[in-house]
């Protein structure tokens, strides 16, 4: 690390000299933490390792190191410190000992890789210290890592799905739970906008993930099931519209005066007017969730659906990915809002 960008301490400084703050803090450690290395100091207590990574007492998150400066941040402020005072004000001693659950956190390599990338959006908008976000990392790695994976994956599938289907997902008022989930979702599947996606479904202690991606869950789900059940109706008045045809053409050719009293089965009148009396089960789904429609608005949504041969698939694999993504978020929400 040059100190062309990191200006360094003189040797004499007793206190900290504050290089940035805030956003600009945060950048800077997401830059230079994860390629840092580190060094041995011989000091009086001794020869001490100086760790990039390493969270020591009073919210010390160590970014860099070498044998004349230390960098390490306090809540969202970046110091420089010179190396020998950095271990004499903060290396345990009876008077003041260090704090055992944070020291002994040393974020390793693949860890400082990963919080690269969702350090700047999580520090926005959790508005955690940098050291407690690499603290919140390394508590619960599995399960971020986990999240992480099916993030890109289900964003992806959900703004596809949204648009595609803009009249069903579009109009969900954002006051709604569901409406709260896919409000202002990123467009792009980057590790700083799936960091964002998730920071989102953290941050507000009122709306968990179970509650908000649940009922969106739900709203997906049901609307499975009355397409499904839509396209049988659909299905078994065409085979019955297509016999009853045939056979008044049959008829006709042999008894032409029975024939012509037949009337004729317009198959999309049939059609339409199976697809609007299931749009009330549509409506009455969507209101559970506070999500109102007019029954024309839920016959157009389910016309759509309807006639999209691909609308029960990208429902599916949209719901199913929501299933295997809410226990995990849920459990990191929980263990955020329990720990602040």
């Amino acid at each position: 690390m040059s100190n062309k960008v990191f200006p360094g301490p003189l040797g004499y400084e007793t206190s900290p000299r504050l290089i940035s703050i805030g956003r600009q803090a945060a950048e800077m450690v997401a830059h230079f933490l994860p390629t840092a290395q580190p060094v041995l100091l011989t000091s009086n207590y001794g020869l001490v390792e100086l760790s990039p990574g390493s969270i020591w007492q009073g919210d010390h998150l160590l970014v860099y190191a070498s044998p004349e400066d230390v960098f390490f941040t306090t809540s969202d402020m970046l110091y420089t410190l010179p190396s020998q005072k950095f271990v004499e004000q903060l290396w345990p001693t009876p008077t003041t000992p260090i704090n055992q659950e944070k020291r002994e956190v040393v974020l390793a390599q693949d860890e400082r890789e990963v919080l690269q990338s969702i350090f700047v959006p999580w520090y926005v908008t959790l508005g955690l210290s940098l050291a407690n976000i690499g603290l919140f990392y390394s508590r619960n790695r599995d399960t971020l890592e986990r999240s992480l994976c099916l993030a890109p994956a289900l964003l992806q599938i959900l703004n596809t799905c949204r648009y595609r289907y803009h009249k069903l997902f579009m109009p969900i008022p954002s006051s709604t739970d569901a409406g709260f989930a896919i409000n202002n979702l990123p467009l792009k599947c980057s590790r700083e906008d799936i960091a964002y996606f998730i920071a989102q479904l953290l941050k507000i202690p009122t709306k968990p993930p179970e509650k908000t991606l649940g009922a969106l869950e739900r709203v997906v789900a049901n609307t499975i099931a009355i397409v499904l059940k839509t396209v049988d109706a659909l299905e078994r008045l065409f085979y019955i519209a297509v016999s009853y045809n045939v056979t008044k053409i049959i008829v006709m050719a042999f008894f032409p005066p029975i024939g012509a009293l037949m009337p004729w089965v317009d198959y999309d009148e049939v059609k339409e007017t199976t697809i609007s009396e299931y749009s009330q089960y549509l409506a009455a789904r969507m209101g559970e969730e506070g999500y109102f429609l007019s029954q024309s608005e839920a016959t157009e949504i389910l016309r759509g659906l309807v006639n999209d041969p691909g609308t029960i698939l990208r429902l599916r694999d949209l719901e199913a990915l929501l299933i295997r993504f809410i226990p995990g978020i849920s459990r990191l929400h929980m263990a955020l809002h329990q720990s602040s």
